[in-house]
């Protein structure tokens, strides 16, 4: 089952109460796309929640980034499968100044594509695949920790049934992961390209 587009705003329940507009790929290119956003709004102290099916293609991107951060040193990073509410504690525990959700949703754009959606403006209610939805898990965390949160998206290209992401789509996890933008959160360095089981 497709998604169907979400906001793209960052609206108030950010407890900063600092969110930016209109975050649009198109519009910020390179350093100044997903990753630029990262570094612009994401505090000191994040969690990546890693979210969906890995029986369901590309709906396995969000638990492969999740795994592959992890890999790369950084502490707070969980796959949390199709049922990250389940992860409420291990987050509560951390006491996150943001929460980053990695997920595939259908934004209209082409396959592989990263965007980046401020949570409160972010309807995944309406077309999450996962067991209850992203945005009341939102809105409960961000009471809870006093946390922002945030999706980095990925336009899916298949959501079938298989164990294999698509190549746009093990591209794009792989974009992610290689990041220069987590080493500030304890990632190790790493090349990208280098070495990556992702890459096809």
């Amino acid at each position: 089952m497709m998604h169907h587009h979400p906001h793209k705003h960052l609206g108030a329940a950010c407890p900063r109460g600092t969110p930016a507009e209109h975050l649009h790929r198109e519009e910020h290119h390179g350093e100044q796309g997903w990753e630029g956003e990262v570094r612009a709004h994401i505090g000191a102290n994040p969690v990546v929640l890693g979210v969906g099916s890995t029986i369901k293609g590309d709906d396995g991107a969000g638990p492969m980034a999740a795994e592959g951060l992890a890999a790369r040193g950084m502490k707070n990073a969980f796959n949390c499968g199709g049922v990250p509410e389940n992860f409420v504690a291990k987050v509560e525990k951390v006491a996150p100044t943001d929460v980053i959700f990695v997920d595939v949703v259908d934004f209209d754009e082409e396959p592989g594509t990263i965007e980046f959606f401020g949570g409160d403006r972010f309807d995944a209610q309406s077309f999450s695949t996962h067991s209850a939805g992203l945005s009341p898990l939102m809105d409960f965390l961000s009471r809870s920790c006093s946390a922002c949160c945030w999706v980095i998206s990925i336009q899916p290209e298949r959501l079938g049934y298989s164990t294999e992401l698509s190549g746009t789509v093990k591209r794009a996890v792989e974009e992610i992961v290689s990041s220069d933008v987590w080493l500030r959160w304890g990632a190790h360095q790493q090349m990208r390209g280098s070495c990556s089981p992702l890459s096809i």
